[in-house]
């Protein structure tokens, strides 16, 4: 089951709702009628199990702070968000699970609390609460001494995860989050970072590990406190054979265990899961990256690391000078989303944020959603009011503009969360910022991600430009953006693709081919996005019946990109020598031109030959 979005609509009946429960003092301070409230709304829900009815009472009294409240007053914020996400996620449980849900959340206060505001309605909130449930059963207090790490392992748990030992075999053994609680606690004065303050959102990245509590107690023994864990990423031998000979690796007819690992080494993914999966089990938030360069892809380690008195992320062990240039991804362990590393770096002001700044920009973010689902619904925001404290003169409504203000305010709260700025760029991309605004967020976003973490400026800038109406304005935007990200292969490749796409969708064919055609000139042996957009070019002149062209087009492309040194079979196929050769030896088929043909595809299986030992 998902967690209900909190921006779902409510009845015309709910201020009803609201006069119904405790009413403030006349004195009260807004953050105490807040408080108040809030616990009236789940006295109410212990009497009488009406879990919809708290739901609707929660967003409710959500909507009046959205409304109404001073931006400044974040605690206020907080606990509005917090009731209307409790209440909505309960109320999406299963009957029977809605009550022991509650009486954990008034047990355990501070655990159901960080998980509420953890939540993301990509998670399983039926199994997100049924994982506390059973970390209580099994570790009582500790689960509230230790509340951001239970809420991490729930949200990341929600969905099995199994042992990377038991990779291939008919049955696979699943990890347990209990036993998993049990290391973490048992061995916290061990850690690296203490897991009763580190932010809940760093610690997801420690708790993903697929290693059995055996292999993290080997690297614990051998590694706690090693603070440049990355470099455990050199401790394997490289597998030589492997990669240029095309030999099965060494580790294939083992268990994929950090021992076997050690002991018969591997090629760059075994060398990033190990150096990640030492991380965690010393209790350092790590990540396992990707890229995919034009004749090979790679991989490597991120790891949290102390710098400068404060926390970043350490994404270079691995990513070697041939590869600085690769456009990083790796995976979130909560939502399973693909997630630029430059999306990585920008997170480690997360785990810098203090609990109130992070949780008031996850109370904001919230708020921008429930206008744009309000908005989209056509449906006003009330701007009814019995809170105490001192009200805004002139409410918030549902235009577009009080979203901006909400996400630019969690912006300055916590500017190391990508979730606002994803937020910023969902709304441009929908056409909701103007001009202006629009050329702000450019600048703020570049300001604080752009030379830093390109990859996630990147992402933002896109969707921004994506949302511009006027084609000539849009594509004014595109070259800028290729001349800002020019220094970035993949990103650069990118936006010409984006720039073809937006004058193909409008009908100007020679201005798409182009765009497209644009990285060959200078990306040639440096992206493998070049041959996405060749594919694209081939594919605009076969719609314009210009099939004649595709030979000659190749021809040249193939002319600029340099044969690959030496590599396995399977690496130099995927090289963008022998892709753009394949395509090329295709187009001449297909224009008669056999001999020519066979002539390209001797050269491309002379380099697909296994290397003799």
């Amino acid at each position: 089951m998902r967690t209900l979005l909190l921006v779902a609509a409510l009845s015309l009946g709910t201020p009803a709702l609201v006069a119904a429960l405790d009413p403030p003092a006349k004195t009260q301070s807004l953050p105490a009628s807040v408080r108040d409230r809030a616990a009236s709304i789940l006295r109410q829900a212990e009497d009488d199990g009406n879990l919809a009815k708290a739901a609707a009472a929660g967003s409710a009294l959500f909507d009046q702070v959205i409304a109404r409240a001073p931006l400044r007053d974040g605690e206020s914020w907080i606990e509005a968000a917090w009731i209307a996400r409790l209440t909505s996620q309960v109320a999406a449980l299963p009957k029977d699970a809605q009550r022991p849900a509650l009486a954990l959340a008034k047990k355990r206060p501070g655990a159901s609390r960080a998980l509420a505001m953890l939540l993301s309605p990509r998670d399983d909130t039926a199994r997100a609460y049924a994982i506390l449930a059973r970390l209580d059963a099994a570790h009582g207090d500790k689960v509230e001494r230790l509340a951001p790490l239970a809420a991490a392992i729930c949200v990341v748990h929600d969905s099995t995860r199994y042992l990377a030992a038991n990779r291939g075999k008919p049955a696979p053994i699943a990890v347990d989050p209990v036993a998993l609680f049990a290391y973490y606690t048992e061995n916290q004065p061990r850690m690296a970072f203490d897991m009763r303050s580190m932010a809940p959102e760093g610690l997801v990245r420690v708790v993903d590990s697929t290693a059995s509590i055996d292999e993290m107690a080997w690297a614990l023994a051998r590694h706690a406190g090693d603070r440049n864990v990355g470099q455990r990423y050199t401790d394997l031998t490289y597998d030589t054979d492997a990669f240029k000979r095309g030999k099965p690796k060494k580790i294939e007819p083992l268990d994929y265990t950090l021992q076997n690992l050690r002991r018969v080494g591997g090629v760059c993914e075994e060398q990033a899961y190990y150096a990640a999966h030492v991380a965690k089990a010393i209790g350092v938030p790590s990540a396992q990256i990707t890229g995919q360069g034009p004749d090979v892809s790679h991989a490597w380690v991120g790891f949290v690391q102390e710098r400068g008195g404060g926390l970043v992320w350490n994404c270079d062990e691995g990513h070697y000078d041939e590869y600085e240039k690769l456009r990083g991804s790796t995976l979130d362990p909560q939502t399973g989303r693909i997630v630029s590393d430059g999306e990585l770096g920008l997170s480690a002001g997360l785990l810098a944020a203090t609990p109130s700044d992070r949780l008031a920009c996850v109370a904001l973010v919230d708020a921008a959603a429930r206008l744009r689902a309000l908005r989209d619904a056509k449906n006003p925001l009330s701007a009814a009011w019995d809170l105490g404290g001192n009200p805004i003169a002139a409410p918030r409504t549902t235009e577009p503009a009080a979203e901006v203000e909400l996400l630019r305010a969690a912006v300055e709260r916590c500017p190391g969360a990508p979730a606002p700025w994803h937020a910023v760029a969902s709304l441009a991309e929908k056409g909701g910022l103007d001009a202006a605004s629009r050329d702000q967020w450019f600048d703020a976003i570049m300001r604080h991600a752009g030379t830093r973490f390109p990859d996630f400026s990147f992402g933002i800038v896109t969707s921004m430009i994506a949302g511009v109406a006027d084609a000539k304005e849009q594509s004014r935007a595109w070259d800028w953006a290729a001349d800002r990200f020019g220094q970035l292969p993949d990103l650069a490749c990118e936006v010409r693709i984006r720039q073809g796409d937006l004058w193909k969708a409008k009908g100007d064919p020679a201005r798409a081919y182009d765009a497209y055609l644009a990285p060959l000139q200078r990306y040639a042996n440096e992206s493998a996005k070049v041959v996405d957009a060749l594919l694209r070019a081939e594919r605009l002149l076969r719609d314009g019946k210009r099939q004649a062209a595709i030979p000659d087009m190749y021809k040249d492309a193939w002319r600029k990109i340099s044969r690959p040194g030496s590599l396995s079979p399977g690496a130099f196929r995927s090289s963008n020598f022998y892709r753009v050769g394949e395509r090329y030896a295709t187009a001449l088929d297909a224009a008669g031109l056999k001999n020519d043909a066979e002539n390209v595809r001797r050269q491309l299986a002379a380099g697909v030959e296994k290397e003799k030992p």
